[in-house]
């Protein structure tokens, strides 16, 4: 019989290296395929290398390995020599994965592809294909445009042209986060060190090829002149949208490709002062990289700047024709939740210009996905039927209805009102948060409420944050990772998490009674401070006890299993005292019919037994061979 490349894989790594051992689980992990899939592999690499001389050991709860004899090296080299020569093992696609593929390739191609083709590039079956089919279209169906099935010949995407650059514009911003995007945006970026989980590399080949071969860096410094002329500040994700946007615009007039704009709709824009800094905008890329920008081009430039969501930090004005509408949606939702959201500034100015740039995007037909709907829907649960009358009040007064992304951005909002409300805050940070003023808004809510000593100075957006060298400020606290070498930055969730918390408290110090409340009920009750050395050496004994019968028995143990046994032994010890009245059972005898396990874990309590004197119990080997998941077989005996 001849094995599958992964069956020749998985063999080929046993041998490698001597004393390899692993689990069904983590070879199923690893190889992205079911457990039932490993174990069928497993028989039939048993019964090849068998053929061969050689014994693979199974055994449930404990591991698989090659058994390995002095005189079995030459035949090791034989079955190595013989599987060196296999193609790369190719993880299958998750569903997923293998939608945001074929998208990718229908977004990079300009003619019809074959299905041949696809299923090529991709590693997947034509019923593979066909099945995942719909999902695909139903997302090109987002942006107007159609994926068209040709006889004999593949399928090809339809639609005009800025829709299609609308599509890999979203496909690129919603498979990516903040960070990524301006590690990508960044010089000489090694785009390898961009990706942060499985499929990334499908979308961060599709910007490759569109956007490797654009220097980006003038484009940045044009959309910040843009921003200072204009009076006010992007957030990262607004910033990075017309970057992208501009640089997509470049590549795609080079190649031929122009857009057209509704006449009434480029009449409307060009009655905003935004317009005419698109025009300026649109001048210095025409001059840096030779190439004609049509006016359909600038309007959509300014639809960007219209549509942006603004930093609060650089815009403080608001927009009237929202005030009322603004203030009856506070009221609504206060009377709902029985609180006086009224004086509440920062909800009433941060609604005020998330809404203002809403509006406009929804009179322009541009649509906005918010990247932490899921989890504020989870978090705020709650609260989405209040968000939602709110939002029939917006559209009472504006005509225009929001959907579920737009409405978990008024939730983030209001439950960062109702964090507000609960507490008030002395180590000062600054807060960052790319997703907008909402995410923003609620990181700063919860770090008031939860922990009293934290003064927040501001929000800055993340370019900001990289460079800032403030005096006064102990750290930054962040939503995204990056880097400042003048503070430390701490990286949490916008709702904070108990993780984030004990995460702040060990940078900073600071501690909220929650917490603090916490680590108390934790902490293990110690008599007076001379017991305290002695406690120390004894989970020290314990834990080289646990070590050294994890080393004879070749088993592994998780953390919170290795801590639990010795955690178990720790209280057996301070019991030994009152062995007769605890324990019932009978004495361990070490007679023929107990298993190798049961001499091993006897001989080495035994040791521990000359420092901590105890009567080793039945009950001991039981449950020690339980905690280190020992198979049945065992633990019976």
């Amino acid at each position: 019989m001849d094995l599958s490349e992964r069956q020749r894989h998985i063999l080929y790594e046993f041998l490698n290296e001597e004393n390899q051992m692993y689990t069904a689980e983590e070879l199923a992990n690893k190889y992205k395929v079911s457990k039932r899939t490993i174990y069928n592999d497993l028989q039939d690499i048993r019964e090849w290398i068998s053929s061969k001389g050689l014994e693979l050991c199974i055994k449930p709860g404990t591991g698989i390995w090659v058994n390995r004899e002095k005189n079995d090296q030459e035949t090791i080299c034989k079955i190595k020599n013989e599987l060196s020569d296999f193609k790369p093992y190719i993880t299958p696609l998750s569903k997923e994965e293998r939608v945001k593929a074929i998208i990718s390739i229908l977004l990079k191609e300009s003619d019809t592809v074959t299905i041949s083709d696809i299923c090529s590039r991709t590693g997947i079956s034509r019923t593979t294909f066909y099945n995942d089919l719909n999902d695909v279209e139903n997302w090109f169906k987002r942006f107007d445009l159609d994926v068209v099935r040709t006889q004999k010949k593949g399928v090809a995407l339809e639609g005009d042209e800025d829709n299609k650059r609308e599509a890999i514009i979203s496909f690129l911003t919603e498979n990516l986060d903040e960070s990524q995007m301006l590690s990508l945006l960044e010089i000489n970026n090694n785009y390898a060190n961009t990706m942060k989980k499985p499929g990334d590399n499908i979308v961060i080949d599709l910007f490759s090829t569109y956007l490797s071969n654009i220097n980006l860096e003038p484009i940045k410094i044009f959309v910040n002149e843009s921003q200072k002329a204009l009076g006010y500040r992007f957030t990262d994700s607004a910033f990075l949208a017309l970057v992208v946007h501009i640089a997509m615009a470049v590549k795609r007039i080079k190649d031929g490709f122009n857009i057209t704009i509704d006449e009434q709709k480029l009449n409307f824009l060009k009655q905003n002062p935004e317009y005419e800094i698109s025009k300026l905008l649109s001048k210095k890329i025409e001059k840096e990289y030779e190439v004609a920008i049509p006016e359909a081009e600038v309007g959509y430039i300014t639809l960007h700047l219209l549509s942006g969501k603004i930093n609060q930090s650089y815009k403080e004005e608001l927009n009237p024709s929202l005030n009322n509408c603004v203030a009856t949606m506070i009221e609504t939702a206060g009377s709902i939740l029985g609180m006086d959201l009224s004086n509440d500034e920062e909800l009433s100015k941060g609604l005020n210009l998330h809404l203002s740039a809403t509006y406009n995007r929804l009179m322009l037909g541009m649509e906005e996905k918010n990247p932490l709907k899921d989890i504020v829907l989870e978090k705020y649960a709650q609260l989405y039927s209040t968000a939602k009358i709110m939002a029939e009040v917006f559209e009472k007064d504006t005509g225009y209805s929001l959907d579920d992304d737009e409405i978990s951005y008024i939730m983030m909002y209001l439950g960062a009102a109702i964090e507000r409300a609960k507490g008030t805050q002395t180590k000062k940070v600054y807060a960052v948060c790319p997703t907008g003023l909402g995410g923003a808004q609620l990181l700063v809510a919860n770090l008031k409420n939860k922990f009293p000593d934290i003064v927040v100075k501001g929000t800055i957006s993340m370019s900001e944050a990289e460079s800032l060298n403030d005096p006064e400020v102990d750290a930054i606290i962040s939503t995204v990772n990056f880097k400042n070498d003048n503070f430390p930055v701490i990286s949490v969730s916008p709702f904070v998490s108990e993780t984030d918390m004990v995460r702040i408290y060990n940078v900073l110090n600071v501690e909220t009674s929650k917490f603090q409340s916490k680590r108390s009920a934790n902490n293990l009750k110690i008599a007076n401070k001379e017991e305290i050395p002695a406690f120390i050496s004894i989970i020290s004994d314990l834990a080289c006890f646990v070590d050294r019968l994890k080393n004879k028995l070749a088993i592994k143990m998780s953390n919170e299993t290795y801590l639990g046994l010795i955690i178990h032994l720790a209280l057996r010890l301070s019991l030994s005292s009152k062995e007769k009245d605890l324990f019932k059972g009978q004495s361990f005898k070490l007679t023929n019919d107990k298993s190798e396990v049961d001499s091993v874990i006897y001989e080495e309590m035994k040791d521990l037994c000359k420092k901590y004197p105890f009567t080793i119990m039945d009950e001991d080997i039981l449950a020690i061979k339980a905690y280190m998941s020992l198979n049945s077989e065992d633990v019976t005996k």
